[in-house]
């Protein structure tokens, strides 16, 4: 009987802290869901992508380091037209710290990305194919002729030119008009 007695002591013991925990992680779980429900009431999707992004940076399921890589890595597919709409204030919840990161802050902006050369190849009279080590492809749309060759694992830098357009360069070239061809 004793023993009983002890084990289920023991047992209502250590279920006390999982209890408190649960009831915890409810409120918290109640608070991000009424900032993401928040979220809904943006008037254009790209600012509830961004409300939503707040949410999930706030709650620590999303870091800058994986929005930074993603954006790497869809640097030139299907670009926005320039200037972006500004994002939407932060929604007002309780769960939010004081010290929060303002979306100006924790927006990735790219301009240019510099990253090294996979694979090159040939699209044509004298246009290079070149893809990236994250694997985006990129082709030269102008004549142009080079004093060296692109070689795997040379640099190669891809950076924003006017009215939408891109200009890329592999180790010590002259900068070449391209674009992205995946």
């Amino acid at each position: 009987m004793t023993m009983r007695i002890l084990l289920g002591t023991g047992l209502v013991a250590a279920c006390m802290p999982l209890a408190a925990y649960a009831q915890a992680g409810s409120a918290e779980a109640g608070r991000n869901w009424s900032a993401i429900t928040d979220c809904a009431a943006a008037p254009s999707a790209e600012q509830r992508h961004q409300c939503m992004d707040d949410v999930l940076r706030r709650t620590g399921l999303l870091s800058d380091a994986r929005v930074a890589e993603e954006a790497r890595r869809d640097f030139g597919r299907d670009a926005p037209s320039r200037p972006a709409p500004p994002p939407p204030p932060a929604p007002a919840s309780a769960s939010a710290p004081a010290s929060a990161s303002t979306p100006e802050a924790s927006a990735v902006e790219t301009d240019r990305l510099v990253t090294t050369i996979a694979s090159v190849g040939t699209t044509g009279y004298r246009r290079l194919r070149v893809t990236t080590a994250e694997g985006s492809v990129w082709e030269q749309t102008e004549a142009k002729s080079f004093n060296s060759s692109p070689k795997v694992g040379d640099t190669f830098e891809v950076e924003h030119a006017a009215l939408g357009s891109y200009r890329c360069r592999f180790a010590r070239s002259s900068r070449y008009r391209c674009q992205r061809a995946d």
